[in-house]
Order: C-alpha cells, then structure tokens, then sequence
C-alpha cells in the first residue's frame, strides 16, 4: 500500500463499541475522550471496544453484514477491580475463560483494561472481595501466561483516550507493516 493509500485509510479508522456496552455517564466520558473520532456501536465476540478501517479498494477489515464481529485486537472494560475479581468466581469463570480462549483461538489480541484500580491497590488489598492479593496475583499471571492476554490499570478520567491511543497504535503498526495488504 503506498503512503497515500495508508494515510486515507488511518483517516478511516473508526471505534468499535460492542452492543452489550452500557450507555451511561461514564461511557459517555469515554466516548468523549475518542475526541473526533468517530464510533459505532456492533456486535463484537470478545471484548468491548475494537476498530475497522476502510481499505483502498472500499472495503472494512470488519465485515458489514456479519451479526458479531471478531476484531484483530480488542479492550475489555471493567469498571473496576470488584467487577474483574467477580470473573475469578464460579459461572462468572467460566464465561470469562471462554471468552479470553476464544480471542486466543481466534488470534485477537485481548487487553482487560481494569478502571480505578492499580497493582497496589491488589498488593493492599483494596477491594471488597475475600480473595487474598496473592491468589488475585496467581490468576492474572496464569491468564496472562495462558491466554496472552494483557491487564492494563488505569483511572476512568484517561479510559478513553488509552482505548483511542492503543486501538489508533495497532491499527496503525499493522497499515505501515503491509497487514492489509493482501487481505
């Protein structure tokens, strides 16, 4: 793709926001930070938040008319550390291991972005759940190791523009490396 080409095709770049994401205050800030760039809401397999892009030749990297799209990278929202440590417990395990072996399985990239909580607030225990810090630990090590999947901690004040800047960097890397070129 010549440098004209990748340039249209980065002006592309759209959010995706999967449909089961609820809208409310803090969705609305996050859509704010996406600043001018546009987002729609779809149907994702894995994760809350992914991207298309418009190629060359016209057509998305996600397809149109698919009823749920499985992106090439995508960030799963929890609001905060009690909502991740309640997908370390019973049904709620199960679903998430599903969900971190299908993105797996699929070769999409998964990020947990975990909202106003940090390692130390793990290491201090701050968080209601009767789970000890070395046991939270122990899982997020297993899944990072098992499932390749990334935990990034940060506040809601700033959620949005890491989701805009991680989503932008990938598809970014993956125009100028020639990704697309033969899809």
């Amino acid at each position: 793709m010549h440098s004209y080409d990748q340039t249209q095709v980065m002006k592309s770049f759209t959010i995706l926001v999967d449909t089961r994401e609820q809208r409310n205050t803090r969705s609305e800030q996050r859509y704010t930070q996406f600043g001018d760039v546009p987002y729609e809401r779809k149907t994702l397999q894995v994760g809350d938040y992914a991207y298309d892009i418009i190629l060359p030749d016209g057509r998305h990297i996600v397809d149109q008319i698919a009823k749920s799209v499985m992106p090439l990278i995508s960030v799963e929202r929890k609001m905060d550390l009690s909502e991740l440590l309640g997908c370390f417990r019973a049904k709620k395990k199960a679903q998430f291991e599903r969900e971190l072996q299908r993105a797996k399985d699929a070769n999409c990239k998964l990020i947990i972005l975990v909202e106003n909580g940090s390692l130390d607030d793990i290491y201090e225990k701050k968080y209601r759940s009767k789970m000890s810090p070395d046991v939270v630990m122990s899982y997020l090590e297993a899944y990072r190791a098992r499932y390749d999947v990334s935990f990034v901690f940060i506040s809601e004040t700033h959620a949005g523009e890491y989701i805009k800047d991680t989503l932008f960097r990938h598809m970014k890397e993956k125009v100028e490396s020639g990704f697309f070129d033969d899809i």
